[in-house]
């Protein structure tokens, strides 16, 4: 066997890193191991303070805790973010809230998407109803009053039909002229005319 005194250090670590044969090579027996299963070499020394764990054992340990310590703060960091988002959301929606209650207190009028909300419940459907493509009585009914409300209010027929769920112009003018038509066979139409007509925006709010 070739004596091992005339390597250098360097290139009797790079060996060591090896593979198992150049372990064997260099001298370090396969049954002189550590605990942990590593060769008996200066490059696994153990100490009193780990008497289980050789140097490249202690190594990964602190990588892996590490890693750990990072994904951790990294996951804190996104749920504190997300809560600040949440809570930045609330205060917007809590500000936006209080807008259109002092809006309406000092106008005494409703902000479109409101006028179209409070229509909706007076015939027993929701903004949703109102913006969906049914066409039946139930559904064209309350599309005429807001459409008739707003239209006194200078709005243009694009701008309604955008409000009630992006209708063409050719659908918010019938809807419009068909009021009084409405109005003959249901008696909430009138109703809710006479309700919410002055309680209806300018165009430029």
């Amino acid at each position: 066997m070739i004596p091992i005194t005339h390597c250098d250090f360097k290139f009797r670590a790079m060996m060591v890193r090896g593979s198992q044969r150049l372990a064997e090579a260099l001298g370090a027996a396969t049954e002189q191991r550590w605990p942990c299963g590593h060769h008996r070499t200066e490059l696994t020394t153990h100490t009193v303070g780990f008497v289980k764990q050789c140097k490249p054992c202690r190594r990964q340990k602190c990588r892996r805790s590490l890693q750990t310590n990072v994904m951790r703060a990294r996951s804190k960091q996104m749920l504190l973010g997300r809560e600040a988002a949440a809570a930045a959301r609330e205060i917007a929606n809590s500000r936006q809230i209080e807008a259109e209650r002092l809006y309406e207190l000092r106008s005494g009028r409703m902000r479109p998407p409101k006028l179209k909300d409070a229509v909706a419940k007076t015939f027993g459907l929701t903004s949703a109803d109102i913006d969906g493509p049914c066409r039946r009585a139930s559904h064209t009914h309350p599309r005429s009053v807001i459409t008739r409300i707003l239209r006194e209010r200078h709005w243009s027929f694009p701008q309604i039909g955008r409000m009630i769920g992006g209708r063409d112009h050719s659908t918010v003018f019938n809807s419009y002229h068909n009021f009084e038509k409405y109005a003959a066979v249901n008696p909430r139409v009138q109703m809710a005319y006479d309700r919410f007509k002055d309680r209806a925006p300018e165009v430029d709010t």
